[in-house]
């Protein structure tokens, strides 16, 4: 198992790449990610001391609070989204790095984009849901069935706004990486083999069969997509998002050809 930073190139940074023009643009997205996660920290802080007082209340004073659990909970949520951009930023993601160790560099950097664009596909399907999520809270004026009866759409806009963050961090780190892959050209001696990159297309059309592979054996092509997915390096939070959709997917249409 590693982090994405183990699997980024020796002696290049995110950033170093980036033409001058999305340079700040750049900086502001690392800057916006940061702010995000301090905020998350600070929320952590807030909920211990939260904690501490249940516990003060509860079995020194013998009151209880209504809102403690509540509270805790839904700053948990947020802090577990907004996140999430951070650690993008700092390539901390878990994957597994099996096959990357035996690629070249610049192949190690192509699949790192192909990663990238992966996840990437998937915060972009996660904030769509998300979003319809959040609004039908909004619009309907839902509440928690919990006593503080709080507005639910305070912890479901943390579904929206983690991805979203993290959907901006995620197309800053293609450009830079896209970037450094394409200034190769300036090192001739590095060259370009087409057998370096087959990995890729081979990889490709194995997800595309276990993908098909759904709609004739559910369980069997959820376990080969989950394999590829892992073993090809892509972020372990963006192939199990990817295969639990799968599994939505292929067990709606077990039960629409079963009708």
């Amino acid at each position: 198992m590693k982090s994405q930073s183990e699997g980024a190139l020796v002696g290049t940074s995110p950033a170093s790449g980036m033409s001058l023009i999305l340079q700040p643009i750049g900086k502001a997205i690392d800057g916006l990610s940061f702010t995000a996660a301090t905020i998350g920290g600070l929320l952590i802080m807030a909920t211990a001391v939260f904690t501490n007082y249940e516990i003060f209340s509860r079995y020194i004073f013998n009151k209880p609070t209504k809102w403690t659990l509540e509270v805790s909970v839904f700053i948990l949520i947020w802090f577990g989204f907004i996140s999430l951009a951070y650690v993008q930023q700092s390539r901390k993601h878990i994957s597994v790095d099996l096959l990357l160790h035996a690629m070249k560099e610049r192949t190690r950097l192509a699949w790192d984009i192909l990663g990238l664009s992966f996840s990437l596909l998937f915060a972009v399907i996660f904030t769509y849901f998300a979003y319809d999520f959040f609004s039908e809270a909004w619009l309907t004026n839902e509440e928690s069935p919990d006593m503080l009866s709080a507005p639910m759409w305070i912890p479901k806009l943390a579904l929206l706004f983690g991805p979203g963050l993290l959907i901006l961090q995620l197309l800053k780190d293609l450009c830079s990486d896209g970037w450094r892959f394409l200034s190769y050209r300036k090192a001739p001696w590095l060259g370009f083999d087409l057998k370096n990159f087959l990995p890729i297309p081979i990889f490709l059309t194995a997800l595309a069969v276990a993908w098909a592979l759904l709609k004739f054996s559910p369980l069997a092509g959820l376990v080969c997509l989950l394999l590829l997915l892992l073993f090809g390096g892509i972020p372990i939070y963006a192939g199990m998002g990817s295969v639990t959709s799968g599994k939505a997917g292929g067990l709606n249409s077990g039960t629409a050809q079963s009708d």
